[in-house]
């Protein structure tokens, strides 16, 4: 037995030693990253808190905010923003980006907006109430949350706000729209033998309802704060519920406070059916409750309201059913996959250290069980990618014992014991791998000098690997090993080619991808003690490696992350862009503008898209379609305003341009489920009675929109690009903005005078039509893209269009757009319904010869 201090050991401590100076390095290698996050705030802004800041310095990872610098660079104070974290907190109709600045001993020093998707007006009347402002100054989050006055008028959005600094300071999810506690006389009302109200020490936010005998009668719990942002007809409303003794089913529902329009509320409250539907449900029952299904449609007159209430349960019942998971898991000694993981290693170690080793059907049947459970099953194979995420950011012990067991033996058994315990006996793809390589008539030899070069590379990818992971916090190292292609369901394509191409190079070469490829596999050979002990040339590599790696990560570090000037040059020109409905947009100015401008005009195009596409799930037009009810349910003003237009169209096409195609568009494969194949007769016989768009009835004075039969849908996507377009330019002439050219994937929008041109379907690189644009929108519709081809939504076939293209000039992109689509669907008939109409309008046939209506005669002219 050798000595502790012979060179045998030295070899060992030296490797040790190598592998926790490489965790080190990654560690602050990430510190670093982190620490030159750019700031999502410029030296300006952090002005608006900190008068006298010259510039922005280290990132504070506490609170993770941003240290502000002043004159002879003394630390004035930390500013952070509530964005993202409170991103989910709506006020009246959006969230807000507030900025805050806090002082050196953690008060606030102040508040100031810097954007906001709630509405202009609400928000222009918060922002110039100094009161609201000057009541965050002075607190501090440590000591948790005092009330809050609200601006009169901007209620929801103001407390929004306040909402939002309270979860960004302290991480609490306080409610100030609703603050004030259930009441006895309350819980009375439904439970008359209520005489206390006692917090329940098990479920987190539930009162226990006691009698006079201090017997437990049920339970009562609030649906805020989780329902807080369930918006109705115009904002949220609270309610409470009752529960049997067990805790386990629904009694009772009642409103509390709203902000929603009362006559609306009125209507809930007094409709005592609606509200016994909502009772009877276990809370597992409401967690997974489908409204459809269980046929609850809503209060005539209040639809959004009373769906907006059953919403807010829902929300409610699904956090105590995700906490009680969470408690329970919490509660188990050890989960099932760290069992199996734990099962893994110990037969693993049994495999190598035990008289098992050798017995050839165990190692099969042990090869099977690696492949099915380990790879397939548990799908957490050891990686460089989850070594480096451990080095930079802690090791999870609690959350992943059994991962945590593993690495731990696959590192220290081979470097105390010579074996290499993980690649021999717990790797699925090496376990593969050795089972493709028994077809050995495929097998070739690779000449000697081959095999010495690419034994070579598992080192070299290590070594690659490493200094990547150092110098940038954007290194996906996954994509360098095929493990991730165990994970089916997530397989990213690099990992799967990669996990491909070695194992079918296993058919032919025994073990290729561990040989030859595998820079995890060559982590643990470094590590790996040998026989007789003596420093490699791999070892003096790895070492001069790791000190360079070391000087790089931990160099004098230069903390001005932001290098911001004092005062930002003004652009001479300014252009933003972004995606939406599928598509990018583009907006082109011709004098300078604030980078400010860029969040505002995605946070609006983001607004319609999640308002008002039918392809957002949670949009006012998918609450419409999924709704099978006829009764007359409120909808948005803008989407009111949008089926008005449409339905215009509608009557001066005949009926050849349809809002309410989107089960049409659904069958053909245009819709969001997909392509599917040309539908059979049989299936557009029975689709087609949902389509029409005289079954759809429009109120404007109620504000309602009612279906005459249950299956109708809408389909904004013709009308809501150029209606994007629109809104953007309302909100830049808001902003005094001279001149601008937008662009929303492809409908144009100009304000002054722009140069514009129209795609050659047959050349794209030679415009088929330049012209002048001035303050008017250009929107153009085509089939060239999609096989010539229209659906006509009166017979539900598809039919060969009569124009390649059309393009539509108007004073709206909204009426551009909508006309574009309205033509190209009248086939034969759209030149004379663009002269009848005065529609300046632009055709482009088949052979590529192109027809203008009389009003387009001047406006398509050259520049």
């Amino acid at each position: 037995m050798q000595a502790w201090y012979s060179s045998a050991w030295l070899v060992r401590g030296a490797r040790a030693a190598a592998v926790i100076l490489a965790a080190l390095v990654l560690h602050g290698s990430g510190e670093r990253h982190t620490a030159q996050v750019e700031p999502p705030v410029t030296v300006a802004e952090a002005r608006l808190v900190f008068p006298a800041a010259k510039r922005l310095g280290k990132f504070d990872r506490e609170r993770r905010a941003w240290l502000v610098h002043g004159e002879n660079d003394l630390p004035l104070g930390l500013v952070l923003t509530t964005s993202p974290e409170a991103d989910e907190l709506i006020g009246y109709s959006g969230p807000s980006n507030l900025l805050v600045g806090l002082t050196l001993d953690q008060q606030i020093q102040a508040v100031r907006l810097l954007s906001s998707r709630d509405t202009p007006a609400h928000v222009e009347q918060v922002q110039q109430d100094d009161n609201f402002w000057k009541q965050f100054v002075g607190r501090s989050p440590v000591k948790g949350n005092d009330s809050v006055v609200a601006v009169s008028g901007s209620t929801l959005t103001s407390l929004a706000m306040a909402e939002g600094i309270e979860r960004r300071l302290t991480g609490n999810i306080v409610s100030y729209r609703f603050p004030e506690p259930l009441t006895l006389a309350e819980v009375q009302q439904v439970l008359p033998q209520a005489k206390f109200l006692v917090p329940d020490k098990v479920h987190r936010s539930w009162l226990q309802v006691r009698n006079q005998s201090d017997e437990l009668s049920g339970y009562a719990l609030r649906t805020s704060p989780p329902a807080d942002n369930v918006i109705g007809y115009a904002g949220p409303t609270e309610t409470w519920a009752a529960l049997d003794q067990a805790g386990e089913n629904v009694i009772a529902v009642r409103l509390r406070k709203s902000y929603d329009t009362p006559e609306y509320v009125s209507r809930v409250v007094e409709d005592e059916h609606y509200l016994n539907q909502l009772a009877g449900r276990s809370v597992q029952d409401w967690a997974q409750i489908d409204f459809k299904q269980e046929g609850i449609e809503g209060v005539s007159g209040a639809t959004q309201t009373s769906f907006a209430v059953a919403e807010g349960l829902r929300r409610r019942f699904v956090l105590e059913l995700d906490q009680r998971r969470a408690a329970q898991t919490a509660h188990l000694p050890l989960r099932l996959r760290d069992a199996a993981m734990l099962c893994l290693v110990v037969g693993a170690l049994a495999l190598s250290f035990t008289r098992l080793k050798g017995n050839r059907k165990l190692r099969l049947v042990w090869q099977v069980i690696l492949v099915l459970g380990f790879g397939l099953w548990l799908g957490d194979l050891l990686s460089l990618a989850l070594f480096n995420g451990w080095a930079k950011s802690g090791v999870p012990w609690q959350s992943a014992p059994g991962l945590v067991a593993l690495a731990a033996v696959a590192l220290i058994v081979p470097w105390s014991t010579r074996h290499n315990v993980y690649c021999q006996h717990l790797c699925p793809h090496g376990a593969a791998q050795e089972w493709l390589g028994k077809f050995r008539r495929w097998q070739i030899k690779l000449p000697a000098g081959v095999t010495r070069g690419l034994n070579m590379v598992p080192l070299l990818l290590l070594g690659f690997a490493f200094v990547l992971a150092i110098v940038t916090s954007r290194a996906d190292l996954s994509l360098l090993e095929p493990f991730d292609a165990w994970a089916l369901k997530t397989a990213a394509a690099i990992p799967a080619c990669i996990a491909i191409v070695g194992l079918v190079s296993s058919l032919f070469v025994p073990m290729a991808y561990c040989r030859f490829g595998c820079p995890t596999g060559a982590l643990l050979k470094l590590v790996q003690s040998h026989g007789a002990e003596r420093f490699r040339p791999r070892d003096a590599i790895a070492l001069v490696l790791l000190l360079l790696g070391g000087v790089y990560a931990w160099r004098p570090e230069d903390d001005r992350v932001s290098k911001l000037p004092n005062a930002v040059p003004a652009k001479m020109a300014t252009t933003f862009s972004g995606r939406a409905f599928g598509t990018t947009w583009k907006l082109q100015l011709r004098t300078a503008a604030p980078e400010s401008l860029q969040e505002e005009l995605a946070t609006e195009v983001e607004r319609i898209e999640s308002r008002l596409s039918h392809w957002r799930s949670d949009s006012s037009t998918s609450q419409f379609n999924s709704s099978r009810t006829t009764l007359a349910l409120e909808m948005p003003a803008e989407l009111l305003s949008l089926v008005s237009f449409g339905t215009e169209l509608s009557a001066a096409t005949d009926g050849a341009f349809d809002l309410t195609i989107a089960p049409l568009a659904d069958l053909w494969g245009f819709g969001p489920a997909g392509r599917q194949v040309p539908p059979a007769e049989a299936q557009l016989t029975a689709i087609l009675p949902n389509v029409g768009w005289q079954k759809l009835e429009l109120d404007p004075e109620e504000k309602t929109l009612r279906k005459k039969t249950p299956g109708l849908k809408l389909d904004l996507g013709s009308l809501l690009q150029g209606y994007a377009a629109d809104k953007l330019g309302e909100l830049l002439d808001a902003r005094g903005v001279g001149e601008y050219l937008i662009d929303m994937g492809g409908e144009l929008k100009a304000r002054g005078r722009w140069t514009v041109a129209i795609e050659n379907p047959a050349d794209a690189a030679k415009p088929l039509k330049t012209l002048t644009l001035r303050n008017a929108a250009l929107a153009t519709s085509g089939v060239y893209r999609q096989a010539g081809h229209v659906i006509d939504p009166r017979t539900g076939r598809s039919v060969p269009a009569r124009w390649q293209l059309i393009a539509v000039i108007r004073p709206t992109c909204l009426e551009a757009d909508g006309w574009a689509t309205a033509l190209m669907s009248s086939s034969d008939a759209a030149l004379e319904l663009a002269t009848r109409e005065e529609i300046a309008a632009l055709f482009l046939d088949s052979e590529q010869q192109t027809e203008l209506s009389p009003a387009g005669k001047e406006l398509f002219a050259a520049p």
